[in-house]
């Protein structure tokens, strides 16, 4: 059984921040992405979810053991399948 430490959440929107900030709270490393690039997320990471760490989508995945996703149905399209082979995925 593989022990989750590092939680990778993919959407910085409101889902995205609550679950990064309940990963946070349980003691788990979090990654977190957004549309934009890191620089357009990582004042709003710092000031919601203090602790996590903004990334872009190829980080959060390569770095964590399951992968929350947090987007919007029709932005589906936006994220590389490729890049999920092999990990544990949810989706919000």
């Amino acid at each position: 059984m593989m022990a989750i430490q590092r939680v990778g959440v993919i959407g910085a929107g409101k889902v995205g921040i609550v679950l990064a900030g309940l990963a946070l709270d349980a003691g788990y490393t979090v990654r977190i992405s957004g549309s934009g690039s890191v620089k357009k997320i990582a004042l709003t990471i710092k000031t919601l979810v203090p602790g996590a760490i903004p990334s872009e989508n190829a980080d959060v995945v390569a770095n964590s053991d399951i992968i929350l996703l947090a987007i919007p149905l029709s932005r589906y399209k936006n994220i590389d399948a490729d890049l999920l082979k092999g990990k544990l995925v949810i989706d919000a």
